[in-house]
Formats: C-alpha cells, structure tokens, sequence
C-alpha cells in the first residue's frame, strides 16, 4: 500500500502484480478487525446477517464479509451475498483503503449498492 502511496503522490496510476494486489486487501481484513480504537467507524460495521462478497477477479480470489449486531467476520471464498463489489485486485485495494473512490472506479457492484457504500464508509483505517 506505501507503494501506491507513492505512485498516487508523484500523479501516477497504482500498479501492483495482482498476487501483491491480492496481499493488501487480506492485509486490510487482517487489520480491520482490530482497527476500532484509531478508526472508530469500524465499530459501525453491524448488521443483522447481511453479506457482502468482495472479488478480485484477476487473483481468482475472493472474501465474503458477514454483519452480525455485535461483530463483522470475513472469510476468504465466496458465498452468497446480497451485494457483491468485483473487480481488478489493485482497484479493489485501493478503493478498499480509500485511495481511490468506489465511483468511477473500474469496479463492479451487484445486487444492494448501499451495502457497499456503507461497508467502505465505515470501514477506513484512519
């Protein structure tokens, strides 16, 4: 993620082998569920079971992210979801880590948009 820092920093476009791409965003997950006390919006992250499938298409990866009233969990595969946010792993990283806005970006969304926008509204790492 420093990298594409950078990249974004000097005026250029993030790029990244999609293996390293794939890297970040289990970093991410790695680190969001722990991340409450400096981002306090993950403590938004709630729900009553609604799931929402995240896919690098590229990588052939995937992770679904579950909302529960009291915790969200992610697990790597895929499931059914009401909402499902795909593409390119880097674009998924950096709209991930809000480097890049979800709108305009080269991703997809299926199924509840609002899911989507409410899971990356509250789920930054500030």
């Amino acid at each position: 993620m420093h990298r594409f820092d950078l990249e974004l920093a000097g005026g250029g476009r993030p790029s990244a082998p999609t293996f390293t791409a794939a890297d970040t965003i289990d970093e991410f997950f790695d680190n969001l569920a722990a991340a409450g006390y400096f981002s306090p919006n993950v403590e938004n992250l709630r729900g009553k079971g609604e799931i929402l499938l995240i896919r690098a298409r590229d990588a052939g990866r995937a992770w679904t992210v579950s909302l529960h009233p009291d915790r969200f969990d992610v697990h790597p595969g895929e499931t059914r979801a009401e909402a499902i946010l795909s593409g390119p792993a880097a674009t998924l990283s950096l709209v991930l880590y809000r480097r890049l806005p979800l709108t305009g970006s080269d991703l997809e969304v299926e199924g509840t948009r609002e899911l989507v926008e409410f899971w990356i509204a509250n789920s930054a790492l500030e």
